[in-house]
């Protein structure tokens, strides 16, 4: 049975608008969002409707009626957020339409535009408050991220450029300029060589006072990853950040705590003395307390980078933040397990280091936490270091060892604990 076609449906629904369109909006993001669980639990049929919409959405863009392609253009965001599918053909047919509409609909295509050439990154990677009334809010606040694909960006950058560079006359208040602006940084949070072209652009709009946060949002993104790309106006920022309030200001406050954050410049920040050390240990934390697996990731090999030339510091602020956890009754969660695979990783590199961190690990087996990865990553921590020096075993270990696996289950788990015990086992023998 071939798929229906929603668009003369989806054309009278939206013809009032965006704003009378608003409870539509809603219906049909939980919809996606419902039928893209389906799809994950092998219910097809939902998601097929899914599909058929998006489809719908995407030749409702090619309307005459303005009206219909704004809400189409915010529809089909929601769509490709909670689905993470781009529907065929929706990117030509977004430029087209960024082209010909005026300066409503033509904002709400800009956005969902720079939502299907970015993969942007969590708002864990801006835990300042302010950061979170940032600019981008407009864009796609709840994209998860992720699903986008960076060849994207090489055709869509172009047509933001342009709609950036339209005459005054086809977009008297900016908003399209704004829009196409806070799409390319949206792009240039993880892909800044893709926006390379509109930096030029971009800096020369900043000569014009309307839609300029947008602009400052833009540059502010691509110097989340590339500061020295925009380094020429730092001082710019600086000076706007203390004219008063307005929304120029916000925007250079938020472009000024972006330069910086990016996680390899965190770390020669802290080897190199330009920002304090726990200040950075601070902020790779506030990365790890949420699963996400690249900044987890980033987190714990910047963890690395920093120990090898303060193992100290570092280790005794990653056993206390964990002995915290503990005592908080909170040890499960995501904080706790990305904290102890950071351990097992500094075990491999600085055993001898981690003296303090044995009665934290060990911790795990009395109270048999429940996250198997804190468990895997305990035992493998504590193998590399009783290795080093078995010196450091307690007495009484093997035995807690023992009565620990009785009584679990967990197939990884029971592994691992045993090739520690192993480990333990062997070290008595070898003892004088």
């Amino acid at each position: 049975m071939p798929p229906a076609n929603y668009r003369h449906l989806l054309e009278c629904l939206f013809s009032n608008g965006l704003i009378k369109s608003e409870s539509l909006i809603k219906g049909l993001n939980k919809f996606f969002l419902d039928s893209y669980f389906d799809l994950m639990a092998g219910r097809k049929a939902d998601f097929q409707i899914s599909r058929s919409i998006g489809n719908g959405l995407v030749e409702c863009l090619s309307s005459d009626d303005y009206k219909i392609v704004e809400v189409a253009a915010k529809v089909l965001r929601e769509y490709i957020n909670r689905t993470g599918e781009i529907p065929q053909n929706s990117i030509p047919a977004l430029l087209e339409a960024l082209t010909e509409n005026v300066p409503t609909s033509a904002t709400q295509v800009s956005f969902t535009l720079g939502c299907i050439g970015c993969t942007k990154p969590s708002i864990a990677l801006l835990p300042d408050s302010m950061l979170r009334r940032d600019i981008d809010i407009e864009l796609c606040w709840d994209c998860s991220g992720g699903f986008i694909r960076k060849e994207n960006s090489a055709l869509i950058v172009p047509g933001l450029i342009n709609g950036l560079q339209k005459p005054k006359s086809k977009d008297r208040s900016r908003k399209v300029r704004r829009a196409c602006a806070i799409a390319l940084g949206e792009i240039g949070y993880t892909y800044p060589e893709s926006v390379y072209g509109a930096l030029k652009p971009l800096k020369n709009c900043l000569k014009e006072e309307l839609g300029r946060d947008g602009i400052i949002f833009a540059l502010g993104s691509v110097g989340y990853t590339k500061p020295d790309l925009i380094e020429d106006l730092i001082p710019k920022f600086k000076f706007c950040t203390q004219q008063g309030y307005g929304s120029d200001t916000w925007a250079c406050h938020n472009a000024l705590k972006k330069i910086g954050m990016q996680t390899d410049s965190l770390v020669n920040y802290g080897l190199t003395g330009k920002k304090p050390l726990s200040d950075i240990m601070e902020t790779l934390l506030g990365r790890m307390k949420v699963y996400e697996g690249s900044l987890a990731s980033e987190s714990i090999f910047a963890f690395s980078k920093l120990a090898s030339k303060f193992p100290n510091e570092v280790i005794s602020y990653l056993t206390s933040k964990l002995a915290k956890l503990h005592d908080d009754s909170t040890g499960s969660g995501f904080l706790s397990q990305n904290i102890t695979i950071t351990m097992a990783q500094l075990s491999k590199e600085i055993p001898g280091e981690m003296e303090e961190t044995i009665p934290i690990l060990i911790q795990h087996f009395i109270v048999r936490d429940p996250n198997y990865r804190t468990m895997d990553c305990t035992t493998i921590a504590l193998k590399n270091i009783f290795k080093a020096n078995p010196g450091l075993i307690p007495q009484g270990f093997v035995e807690l060892l023992n009565d620990f696996l009785r009584n679990e289950r967990r197939g990884s788990v029971v592994d691992n604990t045993k090739k520690l015990l192993q480990e333990v086992i062997a070290a008595h023998n070898e003892a004088p």
